[in-house]
């Protein structure tokens, strides 16, 4: 009981924060600078994933060859997923980009027109925001079922993803005629999915214990889809010189979990 309480309460406190900084961002500070937020959520998610939730899926029983399995299954589910998400329901990964404005119109920066659904724009992204959440949900609540410990890394790294995906949301919008007040309401609603995804996979890999082996395998794989759906494609069209800032965020990202995840490894074992 006491492991479900800090599971609901991460995944509440984790959602208010990010939604909050997100609004920060979009609304009141340019976009650019969240941009090594990005990169460093994403170098989080890589280092978690190969050395933090394989190596415990390993541990709870699994084969290698049915990790390897999982991993690849997860993997294409996700792209399917994510590409009726996309197509469907308005779901957006990562950053909207900044153009320069000419000098001529005032200069400064504006975003980038992003893809827009109309009148059904609001409705549409709160339902892909929600099962996005929902399957966060799972995720953490596989890694609570591990130990606390990893419960509250990953629900410290799915937070670092948000913060970036939930600033376009509110900028995507926005630009759909969303006003302020009901791009937040939406967002808070979606937010209350990944309470509910949580408790119900919480139960589930409770009643069926061997399941949490495979759960923070497909964990693993979301995490790594993640980074080569958002991270790896953005920097690729980018220019070589955005390259050493973009690797630079993403190698601390993957350092600051690699610090996190040493002692609390001897803590766990």
């Amino acid at each position: 009981m006491q492991t479900l309480l800090v599971l609901v309460a991460a995944n509440i406190v984790s959602r208010a924060c990010a939604i909050a900084l997100a609004c920060l961002l979009a609304y009141r500070m340019l976009v650019r600078f969240a941009h090594f937020t990005s990169g460093a959520a994403c170098g989080m998610l890589l280092a978690i994933s190969c050395t933090h939730l394989v190596p415990e899926s390993l541990e709870h029983g699994l084969s290698v060859q049915a990790v390897c399995l999982t991993l690849l299954l997860s993997f294409l589910a996700f792209i399917a997923g994510d590409k009726l998400l996309s197509s469907y329901a308005g779901h957006v990964h990562g950053l909207p980009r900044l153009k320069r404005k000419p000098a001529l119109v005032g200069g400064g920066f504006a975003y980038e027109k992003m893809h827009s659904h109309g009148a059904r724009g609001l409705f549409a992204i709160v339902v892909g925001t929600s099962v996005h959440n929902a399957i966060d949900g799972l995720v953490i609540a596989a890694a609570f079922m591990d130990s606390v410990f990893s419960g509250l890394i990953v629900t410290a790294a799915i937070f670092a993803h948000e913060v970036p995906q939930l600033t376009g949301i509110f900028v995507l919008l926005e630009q759909t005629g969303a006003s302020r007040r009901q791009a937040v309401t939406g967002m808070t609603f979606a937010a209350f999915w990944a309470v509910a995804g949580s408790v119900t996979a919480f139960v589930f890999l409770n009643a069926t214990a061997p399941a949490t082996g495979y759960a923070l395998a497909v964990a693993a794989a979301s995490f790594l889809y993640v980074v080569f759906a958002v991270f790896v494609p953005d920097i690729l069209h980018k220019s070589a010189k955005s390259l050493p800032g973009d690797f630079a965020a993403l190698l601390f990202g993957v350092l600051f979990s690699l610090a996190i995840l040493a002692p609390l490894h001897g803590l766990i074992e």
